[in-house]
This record gives C-alpha cells, sequence and structure tokens, in this order.
C-alpha cells in the first residue's frame, strides 16, 4: 500500500467503527513545525514561525522569539553547517523560556564537546499540537 491509500488514513471512531478523514479534518489533526536557522552571532538567518535570534550573555548563549506560545512544544535542535560541506562538532541544549516570562522562547546553548560553552550556528525545529 502507499501513503495515499485510504485503507491506511482510517481513524478509529469512539464507537469502533473507523472512517476516512477529509482533507480538513487531516489538516487539524496535523502537528506544527515551526524551525529557526540562527549563526554563531545570534543572527536569525532564515526560519517559519521564528521572529528573531540574538546572542544572550555569553558567546554561546541565543534566545529564539517565535511568533506564538511555544511553551508546550518538543524541541529539536543540532549544531548547524550552513554553507561548509563538513558538519561541525558541538554539543547543544535547549530549553523554553516560559517560566521566566517568555512562551514564545526557546533558549539555546553550544558547547564544544568538552562542555565548555562555543557559539555555534545552529537549526532550531519546535513540534507542537495540532491546534
Amino acid at each position: 500500500m502507499t501513503t495515499s491509500d485510504p485503507e491506511r488514513s482510517r481513524i478509529p471512531t469512539p464507537e469502533g467503527s473507523s472512517h476516512i478523514p477529509g482533507e480538513e479534518e487531516r489538516e487539524r489533526s496535523c502537528a506544527c513545525t515551526l524551525y529557526a536557522a540562527v549563526d554563531f552571532s545570534g543572527q536569525l538567518v532564515r526560519g517559519l514561525g521564528a521572529v528573531s535570534a540574538q546572542q544572550v550573555q555569553t558567546p554561546g548563549n541565543y534566545f529564539v522569539r517565535f511568533d506564538r506560545d511555544v511553551s508546550e512544544g518538543a524541541y529539536v535542535a543540532t549544531i548547524a553547517s550552513f554553507d561548509e560541506f563538513l558538519p561541525v562538532p558541538g554539543e547543544i541544549t535547549v530549553t523554553s523560556t516560559a517560566s521566566v516570562g517568555f512562551p514564545e522562547g526557546v533558549y539555546v546553548t553550544t558547547h564544544r564537546s568538552n562542555g565548555q560553552t562555543s557559539p555555534s550556528r545552529f537549526f532550531l525545529a519546535v513540534h507542537l499540537k495540532p491546534a
């Protein structure tokens, strides 16, 4: 079967039967993904739903702001290489900024492999549940 096969798209109903969802119903049940690509200086390079990015406090610490509340989302980030062919080694951590009054923000810290904070380019994706 292919992914366009209606049999694979059946959604169970409370009564135990199933039906094939229409296009509008599938859109309402799909999650939303926002993203940001940020350079080592904290500049927002590109994104979807990303409003701004900035380096905060010390190099390697960043605040990324989105156009909506992302505090209930799932965050995925990776060290990035925008122009180079080779991947860049390092580590990255992310956390919501909702507890400090910014539900639309994500705090990102990039590190060298030895744990020392270090500026780096990164990609950040925020997966949100359906509205």
